[in-house]
């Protein structure tokens, strides 16, 4: 087998993980890795129609992963603060309107 075929069968390991992931950080992950399996093997079999398309949709999963990494730490930082006790929105004092 040749190492682009290799790095090909590889690739599309790697989406077919992707779609069988049910989080979406996990899924963006796959992505990720697939998109940069993909990228290679596109440019090392002279395929431009795939180079091209895995790195376009490369910074738009990584958006994606970033967005549900942060997703999931506010989650976490809500959770940890409701169990100290703590409040989600911030509590402001109540004060009666000025009167004129």
């Amino acid at each position: 087998m040749h190492p682009s075929d290799a790095m090909g069968w590889l690739a599309a390991g790697l989406m077919l993980l992707a779609f069988w992931c049910t989080g979406p950080r996990s899924l963006r992950a796959f992505a990720l890795a697939a998109n940069v399996a993909f990228i290679v093997y596109g440019l090392a079999e002279h395929l431009p129609p795939i180079a091209t398309l895995h790195a376009l949709l490369l910074p738009i999963n990584a958006f994606r992963l970033v967005r549900a990494i942060r997703a999931t730490a506010g989650r976490h930082t809500l959770a940890r603060s409701a169990s100290r006790g703590m409040s989600a929105a911030p509590q402001t004092a109540y004060s009666p309107p000025a009167k004129f």
